[in-house]
This record gives C-alpha cells, structure tokens and sequence, in this order.
C-alpha cells in the first residue's frame, strides 16, 4: 500500500511527552512568489534611479532559476547566461 505525502506524514508523525518528534526532522522553506520578484524588482529599479543608475536586474530562486528580468533602459547589455556560469550553473 502507498501513501500519499500528507497520509505518511500524518500515519509517522508521532509525539513523546507532548514533543512532536517529526518537527526535528521537517523544515519549511520559504519561497519567493511571482507577486514578490515583482516588487523586490520595482523596488530595486526605483533604488538604482534614485542613485541615478541603469542597471539590468535579475532575481533568482533558491536554485538560481530565473524569476524576473528588467534591463533598463541605457543599462549595459549583458548575458544573463553568462552570469549565471559564474555562480556555478
């Protein structure tokens, strides 16, 4: 018989004296949604134009996966692959 994720979850998940062991073991990660590259975008654009700079930004997920892309305008061109083979990808 498989169990789903929640099911296995629930059917493991088991306490000692009031202390839920599995919360030792499972982590939540946070993770940036569309609505929030967005604004750490605008945020980052309204930045660089109050320092007066032209500048491409790009935000990335935990695995470097691209969210968002703004290159504004008079910025330099750049490869956005070429940037990301540095970082190891």
């Amino acid at each position: 018989m498989q169990l789903g994720e929640a099911a296995w979850l629930s059917h493991f998940s088991t306490s000692i004296d009031g202390i839920d062991i599995m919360s030792q073991f499972v982590t939540t990660v946070r993770t940036l949604t569309n609505k929030g590259a967005l604004a750490a975008r605008d945020a980052a654009e309204q930045a660089a134009i109050g320092i007066d700079r032209r500048l491409t930004i790009a935000g990335v997920d935990r695995a470097s996966d691209l969210l968002v892309l703004r290159r504004m305008d008079g910025a330099v061109p750049v490869s956005i692959i070429r940037r990301f083979s540095r970082r190891g990808r």
